[in-house]
């Protein structure tokens, strides 16, 4: 059911902002590996960054770019406006599906939720501008916690989503163990 909607929210919906939350270790990684092979074919270019190291914004404009452009050492402003100007522009021309993995990287721990660590308050608005402004591809922010961004544009008609994972019923839990030899119930 995950996949489906998913696939449903990208392929038919054309969201162009999605955000897959859970707690760590719950699959979202492993759910968006999944989907890949059955949306790949809708896009010219399929792009999975991590933020686990914390890049400064940027970096990682100019990174999609150089991907998107088919070129490296692209020389353009570091001026983060100019940078996002020319990615929109991108994602208008060509289909991309992006995947930010990690993003709770970027945000601060011990506060409430969706809040930037200092100096990365600026990926708010590359999130805010993904959501607002029609172009053809689709991002997918992989985080255990949502940026706030997501919060002001998120309902059912709009293009950005938010999909929270909950984990397993304990049905399902039940015939995952099954299915794997598991037959002592009382060990589980």
């Amino acid at each position: 059911t995950e996949l489906t909607t998913l696939k449903t929210w990208i392929v038919k919906h054309r969201c162009r902002l999605i955000t897959v939350s859970g707690i760590s270790g719950i699959g979202k990684s492993t759910i968006i590996r999944h989907l890949i092979p059955e949306i790949e074919s809708n896009f010219d270019h399929i792009i999975w960054r991590t933020l686990r190291t914390s890049p400064p914004l940027n970096v990682t404009l100019k990174n999609l770019i150089e991907i998107i452009s088919n070129e490296t050492e692209i020389n353009f402003s570091n001026n983060t406006d100019a940078q996002l100007s020319l990615l929109v522009e991108k994602l208008r021309n060509m289909r991309c599906l992006i995947i930010l993995d990690d993003l709770q990287q970027i945000l601060s721990s011990g506060q409430l939720i969706g809040n930037y660590k200092p100096g990365y308050e600026n990926y708010g608005n590359l999130f805010k501008i993904i959501g607002e402004i029609p172009h053809n591809s689709c991002f997918i922010l992989n985080s255990w916690e949502p940026p706030l961004e997501i919060f002001n544009f998120t309902d059912n008609e709009s293009a950005v989503r938010l999909f929270q994972l909950t984990g397993l019923t304990e049905k399902v839990a039940r015939e995952m163990l099954k299915n794997q030899g598991l037959s002592d119930e009382e060990k589980w």
